[in-house]
């Protein structure tokens, strides 16, 4: 580094250099009347900025081309070039300001900054674009891709005028300038001596003046360039020099909080990563332009998916989302882009990249420069088991709002068929799972369970259904009082199905549903004795009971298991108060009365019925013979007999010792007498199983009469049907007489 005592030897040379120079230039001056003249910098301003103008417009054509390829490749290296020609746009704009310089004029400034502006624009749209096509949203695709059309044809006029601009400004810059005529030699001589004098004079008194005060600016420079900023420079000499030596100090002050500042905010930086790279919590941040440009080594662990994946791009994005978030989350990606964060954190559903399903809650923080979105930054939680932990909550909240209507459905009800059909209703809502459902109550008289209440099923069908305790699914569970599941068809015909036509019943009964896939069953009784059993069935393919819902189910039957229990009471009080204790059969109390209701029935429908008196020939011989004992198994026999030719609208009675009668609804003359037929068939075929071989000569005589052909009121039908029925047994049947 030259030294300052050789700064007087050199601004001489100068000062001698620039004489000659000048006179040099005069005499060209003399001997050249006229020359050219032209303006360099200025073509040089004007051709690089037509350049870079013309740069602009080219990738332009570039944008357009490539929006209009990628919904038909999907190729997302696409999506690169289009940022990238976005990236070499905005650095065009730029190189066109500086090349301007301060010279600029304010509106063609205003012009190159209003064109950067809706370039970023048109990058972020783009942006979009990509998106809303991976996410087949091609309607909301086209229709950004049309505005950014419609951004860049109107740029195009713009930029085009600009280069016209800068095209006039070149030809003024090369254009020539005559000068004057060439001045006298003497004068230039003159002029240029004087300047030669002049300058060495001027030149020796500033090296004089400035050496000093040079010198300890040059020693503070030296220390400044070693590292030493806490040297101050000394503040002496002119004041030119005193402000200089001020500045200079000033600087040095600026420069030590600058690297103080710089120093603490590395250390931050340095902090904040290693605490993110630590955290449990996912760490990112997205740039607007270039995509994701940070991720903790979190999210590996989380999703599966390692940092290379995650910085791969957009397509990422489509196997970290679940399809059923995916439209939320493109709807979070409009509304950011536009300004509006989401106000605290957001839960999406997302995949592993296993595939496995969990559930990550994010936090946003927008980044702005100068009012304008260029990041996000934000942090992600994986909240999956407080997901599962709420879901659970729900349910168990649900459940437990259907364990209260279920008590209130059956608290409620009226009498045991109303009682059961709302506890079935509510056990399926309770057990959403569930495709059909029926209950069955134990039949003491028959040692049957039968069919109380029905739903999913056909009720005419399953109506048909009686098991035996310990018999199938259904009488294994009531016989030992444990609850059964049985989670696949397999398993369920493996274990014997519902009983012998159990199996067949349940399929006609589904109709279209289709096979049983899955079935449970639970036994309802207070104490180690069941009173029934309560039956829930899946028909979906692929569906299953699982042990859970056994235990629901569990949980359930012993909630309305003391409702039922005293509706079934209650009704069996009842039941005793209108039927014949040894038989199961109604009483003759309730047989006048229900015939009574039905008479009335019939004449305001116009409807018919016929009534039916029926008793045991011989039963007082047999009685004698083999006791009453066997005589009560005859009179349960008759009353089987009778029964099983009942419908369900038919009234079976036990009329006095060993008379029966009943009521057959619309039902004729002739449709009675098969009946009658009927009855007769069945009783002996009952008696045969007995082998006793004094039950030969017991039979069963019945008389009828109808309403309306024989009689209009209740007495009158039952004098004539016994009227029937004793003209039988003497073996001269005779028509009843019409009264």
């Amino acid at each position: 580094m030259p030294t300052l005592r050789s700064v007087r030897a050199r601004i001489i040379v100068t000062f001698s250099l620039l004489v000659l120079l000048l006179i040099g230039i005069s005499a060209l001056s003399v001997f050249r009347p006229q020359t050219a003249q032209v303006n360099p910098d200025a073509a040089k301003k004007a051709s690089g900025t037509a350049a870079a103008l013309a740069d602009i417009d080219a990738e332009f054509t570039l944008q357009l081309e490539v929006l209009r390829a990628f919904p038909v490749t999907k190729d997302w290296s696409f999506a690169e070039t289009f940022r990238s020609s976005v990236a070499r746009v905005g650095a065009a704009v730029e190189e066109a300001k500086s090349l301007q310089g301060d010279s600029v004029d304010p509106q063609t400034l205003a012009t190159l900054d209003d064109i950067a502006k809706r370039v970023t624009d048109i990058g972020i749209q783009g942006d979009a674009v990509f998106l809303f096509t991976n996410a087949s949203d091609t309607k909301q695709a086209a229709e950004t891709r049309s505005q950014i059309e419609d951004e860049i044809a109107s740029l195009r006029p713009v930029v085009t005028e600009l280069i016209s601009e800068q095209q006039r400004q070149l030809d003024i810059a090369l254009a020539s300038k005559a000068s004057g005529g060439g001045l006298p030699l003497w004068v230039v001589l003159g002029f240029a001596g004087l300047v030669l004098v002049v300058g060495v004079w001027s030149a020796l008194a500033l090296a004089r003046s400035i050496l000093r005060p040079l010198e300890a600016l040059q020693t503070s420079a030296r220390l400044i360039a070693k590292g030493e900023t806490t040297t101050m420079a000394q503040v002496s000499g002119p004041k030119e020099f005193e402000s200089l030596a001020k500045n200079l100090n000033r600087m040095l002050v600026a420069l030590l909080a600058q690297e103080t500042a710089e120093t603490g905010v590395a250390k931050a930086e340095a902090r904040y990563r290693q605490l993110a790279e630590r955290m449990a919590d996912l760490v990112f941040r997205v740039d607007i332009q270039k995509g994701l440009t940070y991720a903790n080594p979190a999210w590996e662990k989380v999703t599966g998916f390692t940092l290379e994946d995650l910085a791969s791009g957009l397509q990422i994005v489509g196997r970290l989302i679940h399809p059923d978030h995916w439209q939320s989350f493109v709807a979070l990606c409009k509304a950011m882009l536009s300004g509006n964060m989401p106000e605290g954190p957001l839960a999406l559903k997302c995949l592993r990249k296993d595939g496995e399903t969990i559930w990550l809650t994010f936090s946003f923080v927008p980044i702005y420069e100068e009012k304008r979105l260029v990041a996000i930054e934000g942090t992600a939680r994986d909240t999956t088991m407080l997901s599962h932990l709420v879901r659970e909550v729900r349910q168990r909240d649900d459940q437990l709002r259907l364990f209260i209507n279920l008590s209130n459905a059956v608290a409620t009800a009226m009498g045991f068929d109303e009682t059961t059909d709302r506890a079935l209703e509510a056990v399926l809502e309770l057990l959403q799972g569930a495709d059909a459902g029926f209950l069955m109550a134990y039949n003491r008289h028959r040692d049957l369970l039968e069919l109380r209440a029905v739903r999913g099923l056909d009720q005419k069908i399953m109506s048909k259904l009686v098991v035996k305790p310990g018999e199938g699914l259904i009488g294994k569970a009531f016989q030992t009082g444990e609850p059964e599941l049985y989670s696949s068809i397999k398993n369920l015909t493996a274990a014997g199905s519902l009983g012998p036509e159990g199996g067949d019943l349940l399929r006609q009964a589904a109709g279209e549903s289709g096979l049983p896939q899955s079935i449970m069953c639970a036994p309802l009784g207070i104490g180690e004795r069941p009173f029934g059993c309560l039956v829930l069935v899946t028909f979906s393919e692929g569906s299953a009971f699982q042990v859970s819902d056994l235990d629901l189910l569990q949980a359930a039957a012993a909630q309305v298991a003391l409702p039922l229990e005293n509706a079934q009471l209650r009704a069996e009080t009842e039941l005793k108060a209108i039927t014949d204790g040894l038989t199961g059969l109604y009483n003759r109390a309730y047989f006048h009365q229900r015939l009574g209701e039905e008479i009335e029935r019939a004449k305001r429908y116009e409807l018919s019925l016929a009534v039916i008196i029926a008793d045991i020939d011989n039963l007082k011989g047999y009685n004698d013979a083999r006791g009453e004992a066997a005589g009560d198994k005859v009179l349960l026999l008759v009353a089987d007999a009778v029964r099983s030719q009942m419908r369900r609208s038919d009234v079976a009675c036990r009329y006095s010792g060993d008379e029966f009668a009943a009521i057959l609804m619309h039902t004729d003359s002739a449709r009675s007498q098969i009946v009658i037929e009927r009855m007769g068939k069945s009783l002996a075929h009952k008696l045969k199983g007995l082998n006793d071989p004094a039950t030969a000569d017991l039979s069963l005589s019945a008389g009828l009469a109808s309403y309306p052909d024989d009689a209009t009121t209740a007495d009158d039908l039952v004098r004539l049907a016994d009227i029937s029925l004793y003209s039988s047994k003497l073996g001269k049947p005779k028509a009843a007489q019409k009264v």
